[in-house]
């Protein structure tokens, strides 16, 4: 196991670019790639600077639960629960908890219902969309956006799309019993409702799930398949349950039995894999799948007898559900101290044989990490693994995943980088994650490396230009020269906003590294007048000289947060790492004041306050006169 602790010289540069930016302008990249990379990208961004809500994630999880378990009442059947009972008037108000609608008011309805959600789904969508694109170019999104997006990840595509699901599938139950005739305004509602299913699954596997940081998130796993399974196999039992709605007697029993092995499939989710990082969570999977298949394979009973649910059936499944959840509870606690043993015997013997298959060891890291064992803390198993599976991605994806909690691994993701870069041409996920360690790297980047003097060097470039641009003005002002004052305003607003993107984007890639904060700080004197913005810069530009970070490392706290038992520094390092930074001479790269403190910043921001707040009585004119002229020549008749 010594090769795996090798240090890697490779740079984080040399792994965040993406596909689409390495060859763009050489080949049209695919229009799905480039959503799915944007999209991405501001995920990451989200996860640092969104906020965090673990209490909301809670209750989505919980939610999450009773939708799983939901599906299998087939609520909407009346040869299951007859309308006249009052068994139908309980589930009537117990769906409400997984469905929302009370079954009583979406029958001929559920095209209605079907029009709102596809509707905020598509809004927010598109909003998703639009935001992505524009933190590509501008490296920046609004603080109520950040907001927003972050709230309406957390629950929104996990809970509206399985609804949507549900009524979908009552409308084509209608349809095939010809109870509904086939209308345009109802079947345009099943379209799109498979549209948004279609789009939303595809993001939230494809971009939401796939990450090397523990994203919060509700039923938060360490690897994305177990999500993803339990998301597509959630909606799968909902859509087929269904479909019973109308049907006759034997093509319902057909779609209950398809429903109750999907729930046994799903009952997989917790077995051999990187599943849930929290054991209440595998209980709850685990405990209500196989109460789902329990209650699905009841459910034939009713339909073949002729004799729907009567009321006593709440109590029955109540204390057959508190069986089924005490015994899961059990079997979980049984295999968290199973795989703590396996990681014990490891731990004495040093043979990874002992752990043994790849599902074995997902597993075990997984149960190690939550219960802080040292095999785990140390990583030792990781590297075990990674020697005996060294063309395995998803081992190297889990080390990487596991490493990226703390800043002082670095050089551990980067030779975890440099091992990936040679499975890419077996696997493209490959590339995706490659460029996620770069990412990860970048934010905890202290040094003046050559890649980042390069960036630097770009920069300044931009900041001469604009500085030269903001001169061309005033010579002009003082040469009265107003022909081409307009022309001059107009390409140093553009200059300065592209100096702005620039810096910003370099400042969220390297957001604790001396040599950016100064030359942000240099660029809100120089080019913003905004002596505030720069007296705050230019105090952390100290902290950061003395190796105290500006930022705090989100990705750890994420890490702390899924795993509450960890150490705040990896048993790896034999002492804490501690942000240091080393002195380097380069081409003016001092950390001295950029101007002498004695400055009065007051007096700057004062005149920059009376400046901006100026209006100039002719332009405003002209921009009232503009909405009044478009009002009255567009809208109103003659």
């Amino acid at each position: 196991m010594e090769e795996i602790q090798s240090t890697s010289t490779q740079n984080s540069d040399d792994f965040s670019s993406s596909l689409s930016s390495r060859l763009s302008g050489l080949v049209d990249i695919p229009l799905s790639t480039r959503i799915r990379e944007n999209v991405s990208s501001l995920f990451n961004f989200l996860d640092i600077y969104g906020p965090k809500i673990p209490l909301l994630h809670t209750i989505v999880s919980f939610i999450r639960f009773f939708q799983l378990i939901g599906g299998a009442f087939m609520a909407s059947n009346n040869d299951i629960f007859d309308q006249k009972t009052l068994a139908f008037r309980a589930i009537n108000i117990i769906t409400v908890f997984f469905h929302v609608i009370p079954v009583q008011y979406r029958f001929g309805n559920e095209y209605i219902f079907l029009y709102i959600i596809n509707a905020v789904l598509i809004l927010f969508g598109i909003y998703l969309l639009v935001c992505a694109f524009i933190y590509k170019k501008t490296s920046a999104i609004s603080r109520f956006s950040i907001v927003l997006l972050t709230l309406f990840m957390s629950f929104v595509p996990w809970l509206l799309i399985l609804i949507s699901v549900q009524y979908a599938g009552q409308i084509i139950s209608a349809y095939l019993a010809k109870v509904y005739k086939i209308e345009m305004k109802s079947l345009f509602a099943v379209i799109l409702t498979c549209v948004c299913c279609f789009t939303y699954t595809w993001t939230l596997v494809k971009c939401y799930t796939r990450t090397l940081t523990f994203r919060a998130m509700s039923f938060q796993t360490v690897e994305s398949r177990p999500q993803c399974r339990l998301f597509t196999t959630t909606n799968l039992v909902t859509f087929v349950s269904s479909l019973t709605s109308y049907l006759t007697k034997w093509p319902s029993v057909g779609c209950i039995v398809i429903s109750a092995f999907c729930f046994l499939y799903n009952a997989k989710t917790v077995f051999g894999c990187a599943t849930f990082v929290k054991p209440v969570h595998q209980t709850m999977v685990l405990s209500g799948s196989i109460f789902g298949a329990l209650l699905s394979f009841a459910s034939i009973a009713p339909i073949t007898i002729g004799k729907p649910w009567p009321i006593f059936f709440y109590a029955i499944f109540a204390g057959l559900f508190v069986i089924v959840f005490l015994i899961s509870d059990l079997f979980i606690k049984r295999r968290i101290r199973v795989d703590l043993l396996t990681l014990d015997e490891f731990e004495a013997s040093g043979d990874f044989d002992v752990i043994g298959s790849m599902k074995k060891f997902k597993q075990s890291v997984v149960t190690g990490f939550s219960y802080g064992h040292k095999v785990c803390l140390n990583f030792s198993v990781f590297k075990a693994a990674a020697q005996k599976w060294p063309d395995q991605l998803i081992v190297w994806l889990i080390y990487a995943k596991f490493a990226s909690i703390y800043p002082e691994l670095s050089n551990t993701l980067e030779f975890i980088g440099s091992n990936l870069k040679g499975l890419v041409k077996k696997n493209q996920e490959a590339e995706f994650y490659l460029a996620n360690i770069g990412q990860i790297l970048k934010t905890r980047e202290t040094k003046f490396t050559p890649q980042l003097k390069s960036k630097i060097s770009k920069i300044q470039k931009y900041f001469d230009k604009s500085k030269n641009r903001l001169r061309n003005i005033w010579d002009l002002v003082l040469q009265g020269n107003v022909s081409e004052m307009d022309t001059a305003i107009r390409s140093t607003y553009e200059s300065v906003e592209k100096s702005e993107v620039e810096i910003n984007q370099l400042l969220m890639l390297y957001p604790n590294n001396r040599f950016v904060a100064r030359q942000y700080a240099r660029f809100q004197l120089e080019i913003k007048s905004d002596a505030v913005t720069y007296k705050k810069w230019n105090e952390n530009l100290k902290l950061l000289q003395k190796g105290i970070q500006i930022h705090p490392d989100t990705l750890h706290e994420l890490g702390q947060i899924a795993f509450e038992d960890i150490p705040e520094h990896s048993d790896e390092t034999v002492t804490a790492a501690k942000v240091t930074t080393t002195k380097q001479e380069s081409f003016g790269m001092d950390d001295g004041n950029i101007y002498d403190e004695d400055l009065d910043f007051q007096q700057v921001e004062s005149l920059k306050d009376l400046i901006d707040n100026h209006k100039i009585p002719a332009i405003r004119y002209m921009y009232l006169s503009s909405v009044f002229s478009f009002v009255f020549l567009i809208f109103v008749h003659f």
